[in-house]
Protein backbone atom coordinates (compact mmCIF):
# COMPACT_ATOMS: atom_id res chain seq x y z
CA UNK A 1 0.00 0.00 0.00
CA UNK A 2 1.52 3.03 -0.98
CA UNK A 3 2.04 6.06 1.68
CA UNK A 4 -0.39 8.35 -0.19
CA UNK A 5 -2.98 5.62 0.25
CA UNK A 6 -2.37 5.75 3.87
CA UNK A 7 -2.54 8.53 4.37
CA UNK A 8 -5.97 9.29 2.77
CA UNK A 9 -7.03 6.19 4.59
CA UNK A 10 -5.95 7.78 7.62
CA UNK A 11 -7.74 10.78 6.63
CA UNK A 12 -10.94 9.18 5.90
CA UNK A 13 -11.06 7.32 9.07
CA UNK A 14 -11.00 10.91 10.97
CA UNK A 15 -13.25 12.42 9.10
CA UNK A 16 -15.46 9.41 10.21
CA UNK A 17 -15.23 10.54 13.65
CA UNK A 18 -18.38 11.44 14.96
CA UNK A 19 -16.53 13.97 17.62
CA UNK A 20 -15.08 15.87 15.04
CA UNK A 21 -18.27 16.96 12.77
CA UNK A 22 -20.98 17.65 15.24
CA UNK A 23 -24.14 19.97 15.14
CA UNK A 24 -24.32 23.55 16.84
CA UNK A 25 -27.80 22.22 17.21
CA UNK A 26 -30.48 19.71 15.60
CA UNK A 27 -31.70 22.63 13.11
CA UNK A 28 -28.32 23.75 12.10
CA UNK A 29 -25.06 21.45 11.34
CA UNK A 30 -21.83 22.63 11.07
CA UNK A 31 -18.76 21.34 10.90
CA UNK A 32 -16.45 21.37 13.85
CA UNK A 33 -13.93 24.36 13.88
CA UNK A 34 -11.06 21.94 14.14
CA UNK A 35 -12.37 19.77 10.91
CA UNK A 36 -13.06 22.90 8.97
CA UNK A 37 -9.80 23.99 9.98
CA UNK A 38 -7.80 20.33 9.39
CA UNK A 39 -9.79 19.71 6.02
CA UNK A 40 -10.29 22.96 4.89
CA UNK A 41 -13.82 23.46 4.25
CA UNK A 42 -16.24 25.38 5.62
CA UNK A 43 -20.12 24.99 5.25
CA UNK A 44 -22.45 27.51 4.64
CA UNK A 45 -25.70 26.41 5.58
CA UNK A 46 -27.90 29.60 4.96
CA UNK A 47 -28.45 29.34 1.71
CA UNK A 48 -30.14 27.10 -0.64
CA UNK A 49 -28.89 24.88 -1.80
CA UNK A 50 -26.02 24.89 0.81
CA UNK A 51 -22.60 25.94 0.03
CA UNK A 52 -19.46 23.75 0.62
CA UNK A 53 -16.44 26.05 0.96
CA UNK A 54 -13.11 24.41 -0.14
CA UNK A 55 -9.07 25.08 -1.10
CA UNK A 56 -7.43 23.34 -3.77
CA UNK A 57 -5.97 21.26 -0.89
CA UNK A 58 -8.68 19.70 -0.37
CA UNK A 59 -8.94 15.96 -0.42
CA UNK A 60 -11.89 14.87 -2.45
CA UNK A 61 -12.51 12.16 0.64
CA UNK A 62 -13.44 15.05 2.25
CA UNK A 63 -16.49 15.77 0.40
CA UNK A 64 -18.29 12.47 0.36
CA UNK A 65 -18.03 12.82 4.23
CA UNK A 66 -19.12 16.07 4.55
CA UNK A 67 -22.55 14.82 2.28
CA UNK A 68 -23.16 12.15 4.50
CA UNK A 69 -22.63 14.32 7.80
CA UNK A 70 -24.66 17.22 6.26
CA UNK A 71 -27.92 14.83 4.63
CA UNK A 72 -28.59 17.41 1.97
CA UNK A 73 -26.90 18.36 -1.22
CA UNK A 74 -24.56 21.16 -1.58
CA UNK A 75 -22.85 23.13 -4.07
CA UNK A 76 -18.94 23.19 -4.41
CA UNK A 77 -16.55 26.56 -4.40
CA UNK A 78 -13.04 26.72 -4.49
CA UNK A 79 -11.08 29.65 -2.98
CA UNK A 80 -7.98 30.49 -2.14
CA UNK A 81 -5.93 29.88 1.21
CA UNK A 82 -6.35 33.44 2.21
CA UNK A 83 -9.87 33.92 1.39
CA UNK A 84 -10.34 30.23 3.10
CA UNK A 85 -8.81 31.92 6.63
CA UNK A 86 -11.30 35.07 6.28
CA UNK A 87 -14.33 32.99 5.73
CA UNK A 88 -12.84 30.35 8.43
CA UNK A 89 -13.03 33.57 10.74
CA UNK A 90 -16.43 34.92 10.48
CA UNK A 91 -18.10 31.82 10.29
CA UNK A 92 -16.75 30.89 13.65
CA UNK A 93 -17.21 34.47 14.89
CA UNK A 94 -20.57 34.66 14.07
CA UNK A 95 -21.46 31.27 15.23
CA UNK A 96 -19.89 32.13 18.79
CA UNK A 97 -21.68 35.36 18.98
CA UNK A 98 -25.28 33.49 18.69
CA UNK A 99 -24.21 30.91 21.21
CA UNK A 100 -23.56 33.66 23.96
CA UNK A 101 -26.39 35.59 22.93
CA UNK A 102 -28.64 32.47 23.41
CA UNK A 103 -26.66 31.77 26.82
CA UNK A 104 -27.85 35.32 28.23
Amino acid sequence: MSEQSLTDDAAIEEAQSTEDILPLDSDHKQLSFSFAKRHKVILETNDTPAKLYHTSETPFEIFAEVRRFFGAPFVLEEITEEKFEYVLTNAFQRDSSAAKQLME
